[in-house]
């Protein structure tokens, strides 16, 4: 991957799929669908909002995957390195972005998708783990706020979306092969230790990427 420069600013954050049109109709929304950039790092989640919808389309099917971006304005590629779905490795996608009064619009392909940022202050993090011997990651965690996703392909590929309250994080939503309790367990647990500067991370999970400021709103 060739990288651009370094994603503005106002490209960070959580953002809230508000639409998707596609070949020119109306915009409209069948799935939750969230998406957290931070950095250079993304992490998508997206759930159907009705189980067997006939009219949703494969930008709107039980997914998650992360990975890195190139930004050269106003073009932005995704490339995936985890990914729930059977996607080829190094899948990537490209779309032209416009962002005004905190709403995003991501024109691609054939399909036009309508991004709300949410708004507030928040801290960001993306904290990863690698696979041994191959230099890529086998689980990334992307953190902004009190929202969270989690993508890995070990044991199998899976994803999560996790909230925080009370400072105690918690799974709400699960995609891809259900994962055993003991594997969403471990992603909270990281999540918390990584949280404070001085905690320490096991079995090969590092912080890439740490905000401690606001993000612009």
């Amino acid at each position: 991957m060739v990288e651009g420069s370094l994603p503005p600013a106002w490209l960070e954050g959580a953002w809230r799929r508000e639409g998707l049109a596609t070949d020119g109709g109306p915009l409209v929304e069948r799935s939750d669908v969230l998406w957290l950039q931070v950095g250079w790092y993304f992490a998508d989640l997206r759930v159907p909002r009705l189980a067997g919808d006939p009219e949703a389309g494969h930008l709107d099917v039980a997914q998650a995957f992360s990975g890195r971006i190139d930004y050269q304005s106003p073009r932005v590629t995704w490339f995936h390195d985890l990914d729930t779905t059977a996607r080829p490795a190094g899948h990537a996608d490209t779309a032209t972005i416009a962002c005004r009064d905190g709403v995003l619009l991501e024109r691609g392909d054939g399909y036009l998708e309508r991004w709300r940022r949410k708004v507030g202050a928040m801290r960001a993090m993306v904290i990863q783990r690698e696979a041994p011997g191959t230099g890529g990651p086998s689980a990334r965690i992307v953190q902004v706020g009190d929202h969270a996703l989690a993508v890995w392909d070990d044991p199998a590929p899976a994803g999560a979306a996790m909230g925080r309250r009370d400072d105690h994080w918690s799974v709400n939503t699960t995609v891809g092969v259900a994962p055993a309790p003991a594997v969403t367990s471990t992603m909270a647990r990281v999540l918390r230790v990584a949280e404070d500067p001085s905690g320490c991370l096991l079995d090969g999970w590092q912080v890439v990427t740490r905000r401690v400021k606001g993000l612009t709103p």
